[in-house]
């Protein structure tokens, strides 16, 4: 990555604002930009900020081998023993953010995963992600990720 970085400097310092010199600039920003999301989507923090609830730790697991359905929180707080606001403040307290944050985000990664390595439409990834349409995986990517999915595809494959 620092070398498409320094690529892109030294591109910028010596080429010219005609076209071919702009794609050059826009493929290095692009390959700097694929890195940084791939790096996004394998990092884990979605991870613990305390290893000490367990029972909390089962609820995430929980909540990413399910991330594909339905979840429903009250449900996974029953399922676990909780009422909603104990699940919730427990998992906060672990995690840094609520259960349905969580869960939102892991979906997205998956997303982005899909956009990435498959050629199916948005309504097939959002099946696959937990949601029931594309329309609202579209509304949900693009609040989390700042852009559509298709523009994430576009700009992130070659």
């Amino acid at each position: 990555m620092s070398e498409n970085y320094a690529s892109l400097r030294q591109a910028d310092q010596q080429l010219s604002f005609g076209s071919d010199d702009q794609k050059l600039k826009q493929h290095y920003l692009a390959d700097i930009w694929l890195m940084i999301a791939q790096q996004a989507m394998e990092s884990p923090d979605t991870g613990p900020l305390q290893d000490h609830d367990e029972l909390i730790r089962d609820v995430a697991i929980f909540l990413t081998h399910h991330a594909h359905e339905s979840v429903e929180m009250r449900d996974v707080a029953h399922r676990f023993g909780m009422t909603p606001v104990q699940l919730i403040r427990r998992f906060k307290n672990s995690y840094g953010v609520n259960p349905l944050q969580y869960l939102t985000t892991f979906r997205v990664k998956q997303a982005c995963r899909l956009l990435l390595t498959t050629e199916w439409t948005l309504d097939v990834i959002a099946g696959r992600c937990g949601y029931e349409t594309g329309f609202y995986l579209s509304r949900v990517f693009g609040k989390t990720m700042g852009m559509s999915p298709s523009e994430f595809r576009k700009q992130n494959r070659y």
